[in-house]
């Protein structure tokens, strides 16, 4: 199922947290292209596999599909060496309507916080992007306090481009 997600990404300047999170785990991603992963996320020593594949509409919107892996096909390609990268642990909060993802990065010091909210429908989707693009975040303190520099739409920070070989 195809849903809109419409995010803010911002470089943190140290691990924070918001209360306890409802989910920590370890990310593995494998890009095929900077729109198509295959990720492993594990947890309580539990592994899922998924195809994800995002598309740019607007610097803040993604039409995002999911679809479900075996090991097999994650792993087939986790092993090649050409392919790029990127390892990562998770903590997922929701504060008031906003779901909030504070990832710290296995193989570079960096944390990153996204800040989104799924629609199925693009109208209501763009009605939220006017509000949400250059609106000040309602966030607790210490969040707004951790927040180095809003990176979204940099290509910089894309995970695509920060993963390796």
């Amino acid at each position: 199922m195809e849903k809109i997600e419409v995010e803010r990404k911002f470089l943190l300047k140290r691990l924070t947290k918001i209360n306890q999170p409802i989910r920590s785990q370890l990310v593995q991603h494998v890009y095929l292209s900077p729109g198509v992963r295959y990720s492993a996320y594990t947890e309580n020593e539990t592994t899922t596999f998924k195809k994800i594949t995002k598309s740019i509409d607007e610097e803040l919107a993604r039409k995002e599909s999911v679809e479900d892996l075996s090991e097999e096909e994650f792993l087939s390609l986790y092993f090649k060496p050409e392919l790029r990268k990127i390892s990562k642990i998770r903590s997922t909060y929701f504060y008031k309507d906003l779901k909030i993802e504070i990832d710290s990065f296995v193989e570079i010091s960096l944390v990153m916080m996204e800040i989104e909210k799924v629609f199925e429908d693009k109208e209501e989707a763009e009605k939220f992007i006017k509000t949400f693009k250059d609106a000040e975040l309602d966030l607790p303190e210490d969040i707004k306090n951790n927040i180095l520099l809003e990176v979204t739409g940099n290509p910089e920070f894309y995970n695509y481009n920060l993963a390796k070989p």
